[in-house]
């Protein structure tokens, strides 16, 4: 049975625009650990939509985990600018 990453990896294969089902994936790597595909993940729905706000908080916890408090703090006050 395919892992829920898997599933949501599948999905957006054939929604490949579908910034929920990328917001999903960066939470199921932040889940499992893996800050930097998170990171990516996320970085990469706000090139495409700065006013996704959920992806600035994450952004900020993903960078908190890996102890870039700086970046974290900005993160943060960009998306409390945007919201």
């Amino acid at each position: 049975m395919p892992t829920r990453l898997e599933q949501l990896q599948q999905m957006l294969l054939q929604e490949p625009n579908d910034e929920f089902l990328q917001y999903a994936i960066a939470i199921e790597y932040f889940s499992a650990g893996e800050m930097q595909k998170a990171v990516d993940g996320l970085e990469k729905i706000l090139v495409a939509n700065k006013n996704y706000l959920a992806a600035y908080y994450q952004l900020g916890k993903c960078y908190e985990a890996q102890n870039k408090i700086t970046e974290a703090k900005n993160i943060y006050e960009r998306g409390i600018t945007i919201a």
